[in-house]
């Protein structure tokens, strides 16, 4: 739920005043000072990528963050992958999902740790 409050006070003095006191009944003045203060509820979704090239241009690491609509449920999710070749005998991939739960936590519906057979490399 939003909400706003805004607050007078005298320019000189420094009184808080109501809308319809001019001039400031404590010293006369008829500037005024306005702040607003306001509540709100912000949703910041972010996503990350990373990318670890060698000096060569074989890729060692992928790896992103984003938040998404789950495809099944409709529900907000946030998903993380990381293919990682950096270790010479094996590529590891991680995927995991997370749904949004109505409770406001999030729940993992997909958890994959695999591991596979590194391609060879080409020797330059």
């Amino acid at each position: 739920m939003n909400k706003s409050r805004t607050t007078i006070r005298c320019a000189k003095c420094n009184r808080i005043l109501a809308e319809e006191e001019r001039p400031c009944p404590n010293c006369g003045s008829t500037k005024r000072h306005y702040s607003v203060e306001a509540q709100c509820s912000v949703e910041i979704l972010t996503s990350s990528k990373i990318k670890l090239t060698i000096s060569t241009g074989f890729v060692k690491l992928v790896s992103w963050t984003r938040n998404k609509i789950s495809g099944a449920t409709k529900h907000r999710a946030r998903e993380s992958l990381t293919i990682d070749r950096s270790n010479l005998k094996f590529t590891r991939k991680l995927h995991r999902v997370e749904e949004l739960t109505e409770t406001g936590e999030y729940k993992v519906v997909h958890d994959e740790d695999k591991k596979f057979p590194a391609k060879r490399r080409l020797q330059r």
